[in-house]
């Protein structure tokens, strides 16, 4: 029998609710207030539990605490405030010196705050190790060479996939997020 379209329509939810959601959480850092809201509500009406993160040191605090079954994240991040966590405090002041040195203190290189949280996601004391990274940067390919070095990077350190936002949409972050969750399965 063929069903009526508000009834496939809320079968095919409950089964992508089903096989997909249930209970799949990520982890989402992006400094961008715009881009981080617009994400989060994305992947939330696909059904998935997401915590956002503004900066990297409340964002490792949390990957250390609690399971994720995805990371994605914004390369460029600021470390935050108070920075609790050793590593990245250390990081922080070799990144602030070198843009001293360099004579570009207003500008210092975030997008090593971002390899610094894949490291540590990908390190042995996380208990997300074993979690796909998922990175979602403003790079691509108008930065041309911007784009291929800090994907080559990024790809090298640990990330899974590397994904330049294009314009608003949406639809390839969502389809890779769903392909690396039904790989882990």
């Amino acid at each position: 029998p063929i069903l009526p379209p508000i009834i496939r329509k809320d079968l095919k939810l409950k089964w992508k609710q089903k096989m997909f959601m249930t209970h799949t959480t990520i982890a989402y850092i992006e400094p961008d207030h715009s881009h981080r809201s617009f994400y989060r509500d994305v992947l939330r009406r696909e059904g998935f539990c997401v915590d956002s993160f503004e900066h990297a040191d409340p964002a490792l605090e949390a990957l250390v605490q609690k399971e994720y079954d995805l990371v994605l994240l914004e390369i460029k991040v600021a470390p935050g405030l108070d920075m609790k966590d050793n590593g990245l405090k250390q990081e922080w002041e070799l990144i602030s010196r070198d843009a001293k040195r360099m004579g570009n203190e207003s500008h210092p290189d975030y997008w090593r705050v971002g390899h610094y949280i894949i490291q540590r996601v990908k390190s042995e004391q996380c208990i997300n190790n074993k979690k796909p990274v998922v990175v979602l940067s403003i790079y691509d390919s108008k930065y041309d060479g911007l784009f291929l070095d800090a994907a080559s990077r990024t790809l090298t350190i640990g990330a899974d996939k590397y994904i330049a936002k294009k314009d608003v949409n949406y639809v390839p972050v969502v389809q890779e997020i769903k392909f690396r969750l039904s790989k882990k399965r």
